[in-house]
């Protein structure tokens, strides 16, 4: 039987705010090396998910730093992004990705081959704009109709941290009603379409029940 594993719930604390989840599954894996993070910030969210490279040492760990390093500067240039300035808050979505990258190298130092690694996705909600840092193949998808460019999925990866050799940075306007999903590969998109899976938990559980091939990790935060 799968393991299933609801995470928890959070709440913006803007009265408008669009609620968080956040929903993982271990699926038929010995460890989770999925991880995921919600800061709340005000009407603004920065969401991110990581994702630990299978077969390298530390998947686990390297996914907590990265996703550790987004939160922490997500905390310090809270003013920045409420800014709600497209660069400026591009600018920061950079940062984020660097500071996750050197946190990774951390993680991975002493190693000279299959170092440790992770994909990373990150989501920053705004009042009707999105802003996307994307490295690997978690994925993100706005409304399920908008999606990021899956790097990979069922290949080779293209790119990981700390390795980041294709980096993606994007920024859409949405209707500030719209549903958005941050998930880790673990997740299929196809899950998301012509659903009316309004929370994470829902969103895995549905899947779970589809699925009678063995599972992977997954995490997903819908907001």
């Amino acid at each position: 039987m799968t393991d299933y594993q609801f995470a928890g719930a959070y709440h913006t604390p803007a009265p408008r705010g669009p609620q968080v989840t956040i929903a993982t599954a271990l699926g038929d894996r010995d460890e989770q090396q999925d991880r995921g993070a919600a800061l709340l910030l005000g009407d603004a969210q920065v969401l991110v998910v990581a994702d630990g490279i299978g077969g390298h040492p530390l998947g686990a760990e390297a996914a907590q730093a990265a996703v550790d390093a987004v939160i922490s500067v997500g905390r310090r240039r809270r003013k920045a992004l409420l800014t709600y300035d497209r660069p400026k808050v591009l600018a920061v979505v950079e940062r984020m990705i660097d500071d996750a990258t050197r946190a990774v190298e951390l993680v991975g130092a002493g190693f000279s081959r299959r170092v440790p690694g992770c994909t990373l996705t990150i989501a920053v909600r705004l009042r009707s704009a999105v802003a996307i840092g994307h490295v690997g193949d978690s994925w993100c998808a706005v409304d399920r109709r908008q999606r990021t460019t899956q790097h990979g999925v069922g290949r080779i990866l293209d790119s990981s941290l700390p390795l980041v050799t294709r980096l993606d940075l994007s920024w859409l306007h949405i209707d500030p009603r719209a549903r958005l999903t941050v998930a880790t590969d673990g997740v299929s998109a196809d899950d998301c379409y012509g659903l009316d899976q309004s929370d994470a938990e829902s969103l895995l559980r549905h899947q779970i029940a589809r699925q009678a091939a063995p599972q992977d990790n997954a995490l997903a935060i819908v907001s």
